[in-house]
């Protein structure tokens, strides 16, 4: 009777810590999802600018042109990194938190994020005001 109720209680803290785990990483990944809304959000909005600094550059006189050119690099520049933020958040939204192999994949895929933008996901939620 005693080892029925030692497992009893054993396989109730592994449930236990089964649920804090899938709880994290669906908050991670709820927070994953706000991110990918903003940075596409973002990005539209970059790629509209960059439209109409074309339409500028077509009238501006040389010195304006060098202005515009600059200008619009620097925003081309936002929108890769815009779409590179895309991806890792695709990767982490893609994988299902019930499942330990998921977990791993969304861990790993928070991991390509700090490699890829020098970023955490917590950090980068707190750059692009997301809560």
């Amino acid at each position: 009777m005693g080892l029925i109720l030692f497992f009893a209680i054993i396989c109730g803290i592994l449930l236990f810590i089964r649920k804090l785990s899938i709880d994290k990483y669906t908050q991670k990944q709820e927070l994953a999802a706000k991110i990918l809304e903003k940075a596409n959000k973002l990005r539209l909005e970059n790629l509209a600018d960059i439209n109409e600094l074309s339409g500028q550059m077509a009238s501006a006189d040389r010195e304006q042109y060098i202005s515009l050119t600059q200008e619009r690099e620097s925003t081309e520049a936002l929108i890769r990194e815009l779409e590179n933020i895309i991806s890792c958040m695709q990767g982490i939204l893609q994988w299902r938190p019930e499942i330990s192999g998921g977990r791993k994949e969304i861990q790993d895929a928070i991991f390509a994020l700090k490699r890829q933008t020098g970023y955490t996901l917590k950090e980068l939620s707190q750059e692009l005001g997301v809560k």
